[in-house]
């Protein structure tokens, strides 16, 4: 099994991220698996999302509620004809929002 998933680098935190990637053979349903890195350095799974796949493909958005770097992963259990599989980790850091749009602040009034 071929699982291939991908997603920005960094977000910021409550804010809308959109994971894509592709799977063969085909299957009807993934799993996407987030886990958050916590206080003793070590990944805690915080989420598991299923998903729905067409064509081989798939796109679904979360959101990160807290500031911290998220291992995100795609996977399917095995059936007859396949092995259970999974994506190679993807990590996203969620940050706060100025830190997420380089320092840049909005033009505000005055």
């Amino acid at each position: 099994p071929a699982i291939r998933a991908r997603a920005s680098r960094r977000v910021a935190f409550g804010r809308a991220l959109r994971v894509s990637g592709t799977i063969r053979p085909r299957r009807s349903r993934v799993v996407l698996e987030i886990a958050r890195r916590g206080e003793d350095a070590r990944q805690h799974t915080v989420a598991r999302i299923p998903v729905k796949v067409r064509g081989g493909r798939f796109t679904t958005t979360v959101r990160l509620r807290r500031p911290a770097l998220h291992r995100l992963r795609v996977a399917f259990r095995s059936d007859r004809r396949n092995r259970a599989g999974r994506s190679a980790d993807v990590y996203v850091r969620a940050v706060r929002s100025r830190s997420a749009t380089g320092g840049a602040r909005s033009a505000g009034p005055g």
